[in-house]
């Protein structure tokens, strides 16, 4: 009739106690050996960390060495005093070429032709 689900027996073999000792043994090795691995990993992120922070005192501590701090403000004053003579010296060369430019442009022609000076020649006319 329909189908019928035959289970066959199991033929296990019987465990000694030393087998079954050696077993539960290997289970709790590698239960310890389980902990152990994630007790070491935490100590490695710990380690990680606590070098991060000390490297970051260290960074602070170069950062606020005030002889350290002194002679970089000293650097940064003979640079800017460097500066500020290199910028009175370009403001004077510009003053010069402009000069010097005004100089050659200076044609009669280049005067009649300025709607500027039109205009004043009109007034002076009147």
């Amino acid at each position: 009739m329909g189908n019928q689900i035959k289970f066959s027996d199991k033929k296990e073999k019987p465990l000694s106690s030393e087998n079954g000792a050696l077993e539960m043994e290997n289970i709790q090795l590698k239960n310890t050996n389980r902990k152990l691995i994630s007790k070491l990993d935490r100590q490695k992120k710990l380690i990680k960390n606590l070098e991060e922070e000390l490297d970051s005192v260290k960074k602070t501590r170069e950062l606020n060495n005030p002889e350290k701090l002194k002679r970089e403000y000293q650097s940064l004053l003979k640079k800017n005093e460097n500066l500020e003579t290199l910028l009175d010296q370009s403001r004077k060369e510009i003053e010069k070429l402009k000069k010097e430019i005004s100089k050659y442009s200076k044609d009669p022609q280049t005067k009649s032709k300025s709607p500027w000076n039109k205009l004043k020649n009109i007034r002076n006319k009147e």
